[in-house]
C-alpha cells in the first residue's frame, strides 16, 4: 500500500493545480514554476522531511526517462510532462510517482477512447496531461484519509 503524508500530499496540491489549469487553458506547463518547485522539492525533501536521497532520485530518474521520450517521440508527449513527472519523483519518491504517472495515462487513454466511442473527436486530438495527474492525487488524498479514520484501504 501506498502510504504518503499529509505534507507530500499538500504539496502535490501546490505542484499540481497550477500545472493543471495552466495546461487546459494554454496547452503548456510554466517551466519557471516547475523549476521552483525541483528546487523547493529537492530541499525540503532532503532537509526538512528526511526523504532518502536514492527515491528522491529514482522518482527524477522516471521524469527524466520521460524527457527522454518526449524528444525521441518529437512531441508526442510534452517535455513539460516530463518535467512535471520529474518534480513528482523528487517530491513524492518513486513509488508514488509510479502510481499517479501509470494512472493519469491510463486515465487519459481512457478519456481519449471514450472520446471516440462517442466520435465525439478523432484518433488525432490531443489532450493535456497534467489535469489527468489530479485523479491519482484523490486517490491518494482517499486513502489517506481512510488510514488517518483507522480503516485502512
Amino acid at each position: 500500500m501506498l502510504t504518503i503524508s499529509w505534507a507530500h500530499l499538500s504539496g502535490l496540491g501546490i505542484i499540481l493545480l497550477p500545472c493543471m489549469i495552466t495546461d487546459l487553458h494554454n496547452r503548456t506547463l510554466p517551466a519557471v514554476y516547475m523549476t521552483i518547485c525541483l528546487i523547493i522539492a529537492g530541499l525540503v525533501n532532503r532537509f526538512v522531511l528526511h526523504m532518502d536521497t536514492v527515491q528522491m532520485l529514482a522518482g527524477g530518474i522516471l521524469g527524466a526517462a520521460f524527457i527522454g521520450i518526449a524528444v525521441v517521440s518529437r512531441g508526442e508527449i510534452g517535455i513539460g510532462d516530463g518535467i512535471l513527472i520529474t518534480v513528482l519523483g523528487v517530491w513524492c519518491g518513486f513509488g508514488t510517482t509510479l502510481f499517479m504517472t501509470l494512472t493519469a495515462l491510463i486515465s487519459a487513454a481512457a478519456v481519449g477512447l471514450a472520446m471516440l466511442v462517442i466520435r465525439k473527436e478523432n484518433a488525432k486530438k490531443e489532450y493535456p496531461l497534467a489535469p489527468f495527474f489530479v485523479i491519482p492525487w484523490a486517490a491518494l488524498v482517499i486513502m489517506r484519509i481512510a488510514e488517518s479514520a483507522g480503516g485502512g484501504v
